[in-house]
């Protein structure tokens, strides 16, 4: 019958020791499912499942927000510390564009699309198994979805790139959004710098 190319909510993590985090979003029996095992270093396969049971399980109660950009800086294990309003302002060092189908599995990426601006990324996510699919969370405070490129690139633009971890920007008198750990503490960012 042929591949269905399909928008995929994840509703569930299972560990490699078989326990199940089941979602909060609930399972549709007559929705088309997929099953996709990650085979990822296992510090990073980790954070995908603790980012899913401390934010979207079932019985999550969090006491933060999250996104896409949060997602993606999560299971990277990048330290970051966000501002009030968190927006994605910020620029990564070297990112350099890459047609959607050399998309790699485990690596993050950010579309700098449709909301033009200086340093805008628009959507974060991280590559999968299947080259025709990326990994990440919907919107702020929004679940986790397994994408096709096609869906990303109608909804946020067709300029991909590999992500790197983000550096200090400072933006107009504040420093909005991302910063590493070994940066200044506190915003508004003044004299910042990075080791």
């Amino acid at each position: 019958m042929g591949r269905i190319v399909a928008n995929y909510i994840v509703t569930g993590v299972e560990l490699a020791d078989g326990h199940l985090i089941t979602g909060k979003t609930p399972y549709d029996h007559d929705q088309p499912t997929m099953t996709m095992p990650l085979n990822w270093e296992k510090e990073k396969a980790e954070r995908v499942a603790e980012f899913y049971a401390n934010y979207l399980a079932a019985d999550a109660q969090p006491t933060d927000g999250w996104s896409c950009h949060k997602f993606v800086a999560d299971v990277m294990g990048w330290e970051v510390l966000w501002s009030e309003h968190a927006n994605p302002y910020y620029l990564t060092p070297g990112i350099f564009a890459v047609q959607a189908s050399m998309l790699r599995d485990e690596t993050p990426y950010v579309v700098r699309g449709k909301m033009e601006g200086v340093g805008f990324l628009t959507h974060s996510m991280l590559g999968l198994p299947d080259p025709d699919y990326t990994l990440g969370i919907d919107g702020r405070d929004a679940g986790l979805w397994i994408k096709p490129h096609a869906a990303i690139t109608k909804k946020y633009g067709n300029r991909f790139y590999r992500q790197h971890q983000p550096v200090v920007q400072r933006l107009g008198k504040v420093g909005r959004l991302l910063q590493p750990s070994k940066a200044a503490k506190t915003f508004p960012l003044i004299d910042a710098t990075i080791d």
